[in-house]
């Protein structure tokens, strides 16, 4: 495959409404691919392209609507759900349902997506009976472990396109094996420099979605926590946190949607603005410095820029912190105490990795946020972790 054609497909292929749109035509180019993955028989089998279906049978006494409105009250949503959604693409054999698929690329699961999905999936009527669970199926970038939870049957993208390789169309068979290139060209780039560009599908959420299947396989200290990959904002973001000891670790890029701009680290203690937590801000303080980040990292100190790094200890709204889903502060977000440190642009894929990963470990040897040792004219006071 030429590099034309590379960037050709790049500009076709940029987001999954592209990818379903690929696969439905797929399709339509030859059918039995499809229906041979679903195992749905041939006869009756049609695929739809966006099926939009409605919440209604059920839920109130099941009390879903009570909850997707609680949860679009939290995140900021000026009007309750309407209780609809929209499958990627659906398929059904003699008008009746057979299988539900949800298609990503660089996002996963948003808010309360798949209780939506599910609840219409697991309703049973007369004209529309329930999917299965097996036959409900999210092709992704990967099939990696993270977003499993869903319980949803997760196929890599490329998996899929496989089945068209040999098809009896050429057509199908062309750009099933031209979007298979490019795909993995993306995957690859993604893992490389962080400034690198050449597909509007190469973006941050997409970046570091590989950044946490990396640490999926690497961190797996039961006392770190991950959170979403998506800031209040709308910006990509890796999110590890320490609930019990209010530590917090986040990765995203400086300024966002801008690939020149370097990727940061923040660290964050949480606390409170009470005399204690203001008595412990010089050992945060020591404790975040630049020089006991760059000896806790080690050899892979490397990877950050040291000279526009370690701005001192700070409110965590001045370093331009985003709200996001997952991780709650104990007190508030304005008590927050952190410090940034930027990587080198040109940073790689497996440098990032291995300054979080150790950065993360070293957040939870952190004594700030402990019981001083020597309380002095705060002893007998009920102390609050910073």
């Amino acid at each position: 495959m030429t590099e034309t054609r590379t960037a050709a497909v790049g500009r076709w292929l940029r987001n999954e409404n592209d990818i379903s749109d690929l696969l439905n035509y797929l399709h339509v180019l030859d059918s039995e691919p499809l229906s041979r993955l679903l195992k749905a028989p041939q006869s009756q089998f049609r695929l739809i392209r966006e099926r939009e279906f409605s919440l209604s049978r059920n839920l109130i006494r099941e009390g879903l609507i009570s909850a997707l409105d609680e949860s679009t009250s939290r995140r900021g949503g000026k009007h309750p759900l309407s209780h609809k959604g929209r499958f990627d693409l659906y398929a059904e054999v003699g008008e009746r349902p057979w299988a539900v698929i949800e298609v990503k690329l660089g996002a996963e699961a948003h808010g309360m997506q798949f209780e939506l999905y599910n609840a219409w999936c697991d309703t049973d009527d007369e004209a529309l009976p329930p999917v299965p669970m097996e036959r409900r199926f999210v092709f992704a970038i990967d099939n990696g472990e993270r977003g499993s939870s869903t319980g949803w049957t997760r196929i890599a993208i490329k998996d899929v396109l496989a089945g068209w390789l040999g098809s009896t169309s050429p057509a199908a068979a062309a750009l099933a094996a031209d979007a298979s290139d490019y795909l993995s060209r993306l995957i690859q780039n993604a893992r490389g420099r962080a400034d690198s560009t050449g597909s509007s599908a190469l973006t941050d959420r997409f970046r570091i979605r590989f950044l946490y299947q990396d640490l999926d396989k690497h961190l797996t200290d039961p006392a770190l926590t991950y959170g979403s990959t998506k800031s209040g904002i709308g910006q990509a973001n890796l999110s590890i946190w320490n609930a019990e000891r209010n530590l917090h670790l986040e990765v995203q890029r400086s300024r966002r949607g801008d690939a020149s701009a370097a990727f940061k680290l923040n660290l964050f203690a949480d606390g409170d603005s009470t005399e204690e937590a203001l008595a412990k801000a010089n050992r945060l303080e020591r404790e975040l410095s630049s020089t006991a980040v760059k000896l806790a990292i080690g050899d892979a100190s490397d990877a950050i820029d040291w000279e526009k790094s370690g701005c001192g200890l700070r409110d965590a709204n001045d370093l331009g912190r985003n709200r996001f889903y997952g991780y709650t502060p104990k007190h508030s977000p304005q008590s927050m105490l952190g410090t940034t440190f930027l990587f080198r642009t040109d940073v790689t894929f497996e440098e990032m990795s291995a300054v979080i990963r150790m950065a993360a470990k070293y957040l939870l040897t952190i004594t700030a946020v402990d019981e001083p040792q020597d309380t002095g004219h705060l002893a007998g006071r009920t102390k609050t972790m910073v």
